[in-house]
């Protein structure tokens, strides 16, 4: 090679150690940002040999997705599932257990009904599926899998086990985004679960995600050997796993503290799940047909019953009872004639004085009171009480500002006994209410 004087470059004892080096350098450098047809180097990639790598702006339907994204979307539905709006119907904003209808991600409809494998489609949409998947415990994995579809549990080798999605892995294997199946030859005793990670080192204690029942669960749970077959999709690319903890929780052994995000925990309330039958089916904000509707459900649908009063008695379908039912998930009550079961629900406590949940009492002041739908004046009346009522608080945000009585204030107080909402300026007490929790939405 010639410089441009047309002669040859000095041959320095600098070129001649050079020269070889120089090779290497670009070669590990086009290693390093991935170069088609070059072979890798251990510590140059971040993605993991074994995994596909996951497209610029992350996962999409059916193909690679990190761990991180696997529980982020668990913990979606976890959230959704419990963080309903008040006001709004259950099943345009809950993911509620039924599997035999589809949850659409991200809008917040359980609409589609599921009619077997690769249903749960969006059966409008030329390109396929629009994000619906089954809401139960398989369809729940899926969903944050992101799979194809929703799959089921059937036997091993089959549907979400299959060998063209999963393998099996062994317990000492398990990382995060990992999936617990439990076989069975009664299709009612069939599941399948989340892992999230291990509680302690000794692997006796796991946190998962569970969609068996109402609503999405995110806890700790007792590892039993021969009851959960661990498996792993096949498209799942490790990285530095974000984990979620309810707020209080140890950070267990291994896991880096940096990579935890604390969340609001929801409390057990002890609720009790049973079937309703019949058509939809009115859920309101107090033990009477005269009262607000606030949700909305279908026959047949699994619900949790939180505790039962006698209220006013009703009767439908050849029977008359006065047992109305609380639903922690609709915020409302269902008249007792509409579950599956006696008059008088097994196993279910009678309701305190003033609802179905906890909350802080106040007393509110002025003439007639509207409860709203929604944080603001528009919201739809769904329900009117008296001043000088004792009311109970569960939380309260910042809404539409409201002039009235000559105080301008823009709090706003969920009663759960009535569904919706009041403006604080009704309520004997300072603009913000002492010892009440911001609502964690609105």
């Amino acid at each position: 090679m010639r410089n441009r004087s047309g002669r040859r470059p000095a041959d320095t004892a600098w070129t001649r150690w050079w020269a070889p080096w120089r090779i290497v350098v670009v070669l590990i450098a086009a290693m390093a940002l991935g170069a088609p047809g070059l072979p890798g180097l251990p510590g140059l990639s971040a993605t993991p040999a074994h995994a596909a790598p996951v497209p610029p702006g992350g996962a999409h339907t059916g193909g690679p997705i990190t761990r991180t994204e696997v529980l982020a979307r668990a913990q979606g539905w976890y959230e959704h599932a419990q963080q309903r709006k008040p006001g709004e119907p259950q099943d345009q904003a809950v993911v509620t257990y039924n599997s035999n209808k589809c949850y659409l991600t991200g809008i917040g409809t359980i609409a589609n009904t599921w009619t077997g494998p690769g249903g749960c489609e969006d059966s409008t949409a030329p390109d396929g599926p629009k994000g619906y998947y089954r809401a139960d415990c398989s369809g729940f994995v899926s969903m944050a899998l992101m799979l194809g579809h929703s799959y089921a549990v059937t036997v091993p080798g089959g549907s979400l086990a299959q060998s063209a999605l999963m393998k099996p892995e062994g317990k000492e294997e398990l990382k995060p985004g990992d999936v617990l199946i439990h076989f069975d030859s009664d299709t009612n005793k069939r599941h399948t679960r989340l892992f999230d990670m291990w509680v302690d080192g000794n692997h006796s204690e796991y946190w998962a995600y569970d969609f068996g029942a109402t609503p999405v669960k995110h806890k700790r749970y007792a590892w039993s050997d021969g009851y959960f077959a661990p498996y792993r999709y096949l498209k799942i690319v490790d990285d530095d796993t974000t984990h979620f903890l309810p707020e209080g929780a140890t950070v267990p052994p291994g896991v880096n503290y940096l990579t935890v995000k604390y969340y609001k925990p929801w409390a057990e309330d002890g609720a009790a799940t049973f079937t309703t039958w019949g058509d939809a089916l009115n859920v309101r904000a107090q033990a009477n047909t005269s009262s607000g509707v606030v949700g909305t459900i279908a026959g047949g649908s699994n619900v949790r019953i939180s505790c039962q009063v006698h209220g006013q008695s009703v009767t439908a379908e050849g029977t008359t009872n006065d047992a109305w039912s609380y639903l922690p998930d609709y915020g409302g009550w269902i008249t007792n004639i509409y579950l599956q079961g006696p008059a008088w629900m097994p196993g279910v406590n009678t309701c305190a004085a003033g609802g179905g949940g906890n909350g802080a009492s106040f007393m509110t002041w002025g003439d007639a009171l509207n409860v709203r739908g929604q944080a603001n004046t528009s919201g739809g009346v769904v329900a009117t009480i008296a001043g000088g009522t004792s009311v109970r608080v569960s939380c309260q945000v910042h809404g539409q500002s409201v002039t009235a009585e000559g105080t301008t204030n823009d709090a706003w107080s969920y009663l759960p006994d009535y569904g919706g909402w009041i403006t604080n300026i009704y309520l004997q007490g300072p603009a913000w209410m002492p010892g009440v929790d911001t609502c964690l939405i609105v």
